[in-house]
């Protein structure tokens, strides 16, 4: 599963893209889930209640990270945890597009929202 996430590494933003050539947050969890037959639905808010929730302690390599904006109480972007706190998402802050950030950035930190596990 990271090896399919990685391989969209670089792939600009796109609100509403869901492929290599222009791509959203949840559309490149949907597309990397998809590639393993875990069919997800489509927006970051409806991928947030799929799953089994989870603490941010128990990250591992595969599972959900979720974070709100900062006026919002609601999921409002997506991203998939790779280890030793770094997650891999699509998004339009610090040059854009399909990038690896840290949880604990002070925004992401800041806007986390929750984890989720798909897989047992």
């Amino acid at each position: 599963l990271v090896f399919v996430a990685r391989t969209y590494l670089g792939s600009p933003y796109k609100l509403g893209g869901t492929t290599t050539t222009g791509i959203d947050c949840s559309g490149f969890v949907k597309q990397v889930f998809s590639a393993f037959d875990v069919k997800l639905p489509r927006t970051a808010r409806e991928q947030f209640h799929a799953g089994t929730p989870i603490e941010k302690k128990d990250l591992v390599a595969g599972d959900l990270v979720f974070f709100r904006s900062p006026k919002s109480k609601e999921a409002s972007h997506v991203g998939i945890f790779l280890d030793d706190d770094r997650f891999i998402h699509a998004t339009t802050r610090n040059g854009g597009g399909v990038r690896i950030d840290s949880v604990s950035d002070e925004y992401y930190s800041r806007t986390f929202l929750g984890a989720s596990r798909l897989v047992p």
